[in-house]
């Protein structure tokens, strides 16, 4: 090989220094220093390592490599319920839940006291709005870990869907006391969906823009935030609202549907609705919703003595809004 050419070289090149200055000539072996080949098989990843891979690879969407490590660790740890666990967790994480579903009940049979099992089953059926399942299978994963920040969410989640708002009060009340829980933003979430299924509109949306400060790149939450504005009347930020969404995702038919429905029925822009629908339209030509809609806002257009009610009740609540501001400046 060339490394043990190249030392044997150094070797004699160094024997003949040391005859030519006088000194002892040192003993050293002929043999090159080990060398690591490409053949040399590499040590086995002990469990917790696995996991941990695993784990990342579902964080950065390494789906491959993470399949390669799910086969891996079931070669290796078939009867470890925390193995089936985080293998469902990776499922869940890439969308495919029958498989999920499948691992976190095998985790189950090894160990029917797997709270991560219990929980990740809870998450699927709260995606699916299964609620009664998530409640059930969520607050077995509480009884099991009540300290878990994660299964305390998920359960006051559940507790929510349900209508149980008194348990879920209390238990996110919890939370809230946490300074760490209190500036997560999921937890904050979950808190603005408890006050507006209560209606407290004020509340809900105090918490829905701190969780939207403190995780700004969730933008599915303006949804959310237009949730608040309709519930409120506030029509005009709604559709500001809307339109930021659509920024952001242009291809959210959904929100491109909204938009068009707040124009024309409460804002009656009915040739900003058009143009909504005729978005929806470019995306499917038969989106009977969006054909419909523009026959609706033609015909509306049309209408004049429809106009002028509208014209007169938008000076109305012009009149009605500036009355109303000067008599919070100098009172009645």
């Amino acid at each position: 090989m060339k490394e043990e050419r190249t030392y044997k070289s150094i070797v004699i090149l160094l024997g003949v220094l040391c005859i030519l200055i006088g000194i002892p000539i040192p003993v050293l072996s002929t043999s090159p220093l080990p060398v690591k080949t490409h053949n040399q098989e590499l040590q086995p990843l002990s469990k917790a390592d696995s996991i941990r891979k695993l784990q990342e690879s579902a964080r950065t969407g390494s789906v491959a490599e993470g399949r390669q490590l799910v086969a891996s660790l079931l070669k290796e740890f078939d009867q470890d319920a925390d193995v089936h666990a985080a293998i469902g967790d990776f499922y869940r994480s890439i969308g495919a839940s029958a498989k999920a579903l499948e691992q976190y009940k095998q985790a189950l049979v090894l160990n029917s006291k797997n709270s991560s099992a219990f929980y990740g089953i809870a998450q699927i059926y709260l995606t699916n709005s299964d609620d009664a399942k998530a409640l059930e299978n969520a607050r077995q994963a509480f009884v099991l870990s009540p300290n878990s920040k994660d299964i305390r969410l998920a359960y006051v989640t559940a507790l929510i869907r349900n209508g149980n708002l008194r348990e879920a009060d209390k238990q996110l009340d919890i939370l809230l006391a946490e300074q760490k829980a209190a500036s997560d933003a999921n937890v904050n979430y979950v808190a603005y969906q408890l006050h507006r299924k209560r209606s407290q509109f004020l509340k809900a949306e105090q918490f829905l823009d701190r969780a939207m400060a403190l995780n700004p790149k969730q933008y599915q939450w303006l949804s959310d935030k237009a949730d608040i504005d309709e519930a409120k009347g506030d029509y005009a930020n709604e559709e500001k609202i809307l339109e930021k969404l659509i920024a952001i995702d242009p291809y959210s038919m959904n929100a491109i549907k909204r938009l068009g429905l707040v124009l024309e029925f409460y804002l009656h822009d009915y040739g900003g609705a058009i143009e909504q629908y005729q978005k929806l339209l470019s995306f499917d030509p038969d989106y009977s919703e969006a054909l419909t809609g523009i026959d609706r806002c033609r015909a509306k257009r049309n209408d004049i003595a429809g106009q002028l009610k509208i014209q007169l009740w938008r000076g109305f609540n012009t009149l009605t809004g500036q009355a109303d501001r000067v008599n919070t400046r100098f009172g009645p």
